[in-house]
């Protein structure tokens, strides 16, 4: 039920936006997720899928939206300036972290 809100929410708060500001005529952007969003949750509602395909899902969509959220915040300008020693260092220290994760199996 709460999925369904959300949906509701974002359809009234996007036309009410583009009713509201269609004076000054603003291109806003399509909320694309909301349709994706609305997908998802009518196959969970109607439990189309296999739990364990729908944690895969789960699993995977959280590792995407994660990873595109840091990739937004990168500026590549910001790269150049600091030069390649502290990004090789940040790397070697995250791929570190990541095998000792690996190795206790702590998820």
């Amino acid at each position: 039920m709460p999925d369904a809100l959300i949906i509701i929410f974002a359809i009234i708060l996007f036309w009410w936006l583009g009713h509201h500001l269609s004076l000054t005529r603003l291109q806003l952007p399509i909320p694309w997720f909301v349709f994706g969003f609305l997908g998802f949750s009518l196959v969970n509602t109607f439990n189309f899928m296999a739990p364990a395909i729908e944690q895969s899902i789960l699993q995977i969509s959280i590792l995407v939206l994660t990873m595109a959220r840091l990739g937004l915040n990168v500026e590549l300008q910001l790269f150049r300036q600091v030069g390649g020693p502290p990004c090789l260092w940040s790397s070697a220290l995250a791929l570190f972290g990541w095998l000792l994760l690996a190795l206790f199996q702590i998820t």
